[in-house]
């Protein structure tokens, strides 16, 4: 257990161009999209519809509990998309566009 080295090839190449190297959590909760929010309301009515559902014996704490575990779910899943499109590692045309920066054509 020795020195630790740096790797010659870079470990994250960004594929697409970089808005934010390191963005704070407000500049990634800012930069949610609509598609975003869609995704995050739509699916978790679905996991609290399904709780209530499928939770016969108790329909209401199942209800709230997959609610509230696909909340969770969801907001993780639409904050770490939003990351990765300020970080360049995810397609991101309209931050390109609203920072002023070319999105390459391919």
């Amino acid at each position: 257990m020795g020195a630790f080295a740096e790797p010659s090839v870079p470990v994250s190449a960004a594929a697409y161009p970089v808005i934010n190297a390191q963005p704070s959590f407000f500049a990634v909760f800012k930069n949610l999209t609509l598609g975003d929010y869609a995704f995050f309301f739509g699916t978790t009515t679905f996991g609290a519809g399904y709780g209530f559902a499928y939770g016969s014996p108790l329909r209401r704490q199942s209800f709230f509990y997959m609610g509230g575990i696909t909340a969770v779910v969801c907001f993780t899943a639409s904050f770490r998309q939003s990351y990765l499109r300020l970080r360049g590692e995810r397609p991101n045309p309209s931050e390109c566009y609203y920072a002023g920066v070319e999105y390459p054509a391919k």
